[in-house]
């Protein structure tokens, strides 16, 4: 779209800022029907998830394609007070709530990663383990094998030719080259 700044189409259904008190009181409040509509999903997290996506579709007028792209730790405080107020609940210090809030998002990220983790496991047994060996620094180098492979390659010339015409000539080796690093500038430039 030639009118519209880079900074609008990538704002264009997203939350852009925090939504403000009245904004979450209109979007975010959910109704009995919508607790029962919620209610019908199987899990705890799929509850939560269905949740999200309602209020986000309302709020944002789409849904999320992450949705994780949501404001938690804010929206979650903001709902926690909203909570202690309509039961009228003697606010504690910021600290308190603030301190609750760090907690479950602590939670929901180790969740996150055992999920992944065993996913990464189902899918390729080796795969974790790959992973954090990619995160070592071996007492011969000073960064890890992720750290090389995330920075540019500066192999010109015969070096990166040399690279690219061993992938070519073997393509069982080409993928090794590209997780593993033999072979020094291959990095899926090819």
């Amino acid at each position: 779209m030639e009118f519209l700044t880079d900074e609008q189409a990538a704002a264009y259904g997203s939350f852009i800022e925090e939504p403000t008190q009245p904004e979450m009181e209109r979007f975010f409040y959910l109704d009995d029907v919508d607790r029962d509509l919620i209610a019908l999903r199987r899990a705890d997290h799929h509850r939560l998830g269905f949740a999200v996506q309602l209020c986000t579709v309302r709020y944002v007028g789409r849904f999320l394609e992450d949705p994780l792209d949501v404001p938690w730790p804010v929206a979650l405080f903001d709902h926690a007070v909203a909570w202690l107020r309509r039961h009228r609940v003697l606010l504690p210090g910021v600290s308190v709530p603030a301190r609750q809030v760090s907690t479950v998002r602590e939670i929901a990220e180790q969740r996150l990663y055992v999920t992944v983790a065993k996913a990464a496991r189902r899918a390729d047994p080796r795969l974790p383990d790959d992973l954090v060996a990619l995160l070592e620094v071996p007492e011969d180098r000073r960064i890890s094998e992720l750290e090389r492979l995330r920075r540019p390659t500066r192999d010109t010339g015969r070096g990166a030719d040399q690279v690219r015409e061993k992938g070519a000539a073997d393509p069982t080796l080409r993928g090794k080259e590209l997780v593993s690093g033999y072979g020094g500038a291959g990095r899926g430039r090819w």
